[in-house]
């Protein structure tokens, strides 16, 4: 397995100048790093209908989601109402 550094966590509230409806590009890596764990039939499959569930009930637009085998990276835009970090802690 590849020694890879240790990511960073960000800051994951917007400034209050930051529009509803603006899209945020989103990276969500999983643990281990380096291994197949979400670019897989069965995995794979339930992220992506999830992600759709939640785009279809409004909790979130889903512009793009990308599945890599260890990370998965999206555009995607949400309501008002909406907090960024409590959205994808909860689809977590």
């Amino acid at each position: 397995m590849l020694d890879l550094p240790e990511r960073r966590r960000l800051y994951h509230t917007p400034p209050p100048w930051v529009k509803p409806g603006t899209v945020f590009f989103v990276t969500i890596c999983a643990a281990p790093r380096g291994a197949n764990i979400l670019a897989n039939e069965r995995t794979g499959s339930a992220l992506l209908a999830s992600a759709a569930h939640y785009h279809n009930s409004g909790v979130w637009w889903l512009r793009l989601l990308v599945l890599m085998p260890d990370h998965l990276h999206a555009l995607l835009a949400l309501p008002a109402e909406r907090k960024l970090g409590s959205t994808i802690t909860a689809w977590k």
